[in-house]
């Protein structure tokens, strides 16, 4: 039961503080603003919403698994507004 209680703080850590989304949206900026040219923060930009959508889905996994919905309802409330 430690195993999935700490499963699930790393993934609400991760979805709650939302951080595959600013940093995605932090590299957009950093492209924005940067040279026009070079594509390597647009690269990150996107590389960061598979990882946010796959801390998403598997939070969502063990929480069902927990039965802890309470956290999951949470996460949900921060990331859908």
């Amino acid at each position: 039961m430690f195993l999935v209680e700490s499963l699930q703080f790393i993934l609400d850590t991760h979805t709650v503080l939302g951080f595959c989304g600013a940093m995605s949206i932090f590299s957009s900026l950093r492209y924005c603003l940067g040279d026009p040219n070079d594509y390597t923060n647009l690269w990150f930009a996107l590389g960061f919403m598979p990882f946010g959508l796959f801390f998403d889905f598997f939070d969502g996994k063990v929480g069902v698994f927990d039965g802890a919905n309470k956290a999951q309802d949470t996460a949900d409330i921060f990331l859908g507004g």
